[in-house]
């Protein structure tokens, strides 16, 4: 029994569509799905962020999200849930959801090089920007400097709310 539960924490993670539509998907199938999404119209960039979300509770799920975005063509995004936590603190929650982000982030930039061939950012992609469940203001505001600069530590972009909608708008959706 302990070995199917070690299998289970070391399995890849399972992706979900936005519409419901589609189930089961694995990094490298939701790679795919973005090289087709930039092919349906080569004209313009397209932006991916990452956001993580979970409800503010002592033992929780945390709800990641990969979203896409073509400006003035609309978006799909694809998410997945880690199986519940426990957090002693809103700190270690927040800390746990942008390390969520940046491992998911850079999960997906391996798995686009693999499928492109070359660096994500030759083919139009704009990746790196995550978006954290943090504020200037508000309750969160005295973690926001430190989950910034672990951010940024890891070569990316963090994005925070009310602009961080991957996290508290689309991963919300799901918690």
């Amino acid at each position: 029994m302990e070995q199917d539960e070690q299998r289970r924490e070391d399995a890849e993670p399972l992706f979900y569509s936005g519409n419901g539509l589609e189930s089961g998907l694995t990094l490298a199938q939701i790679a795919e799905r973005i090289f087709v999404f930039i092919g349906e119209r080569c004209a313009g960039a397209v932006n991916i962020w990452v956001g993580t979300d979970s409800p503010g509770k002592p033992f929780a799920a945390m709800t990641s999200t990969i979203t896409l975005y073509r400006p003035g063509n609309g978006g799909r995004y694809y998410w997945t849930r880690q199986p519940a936590a426990r957090f002693h603190t809103t700190k270690d929650r927040l800390f746990a959801e942008a390390m969520r982000s940046i491992t998911l982030m850079q999960e997906l930039r391996s798995a686009l090089r693999e499928r492109i061939g070359e660096g994500p950012e030759l083919c139009g992609i704009e990746l790196g920007i995550i978006h954290v469940d943090v504020s200037k203001d508000g309750k969160s505001k005295s973690l926001a400097n430190a989950i910034t600069g672990m951010v940024q530590a890891y070569g990316f972009h963090p994005e925070l709310k009310p602009l961080a909608f991957a996290a508290s708008c689309v991963a919300d959706r799901h918690t």
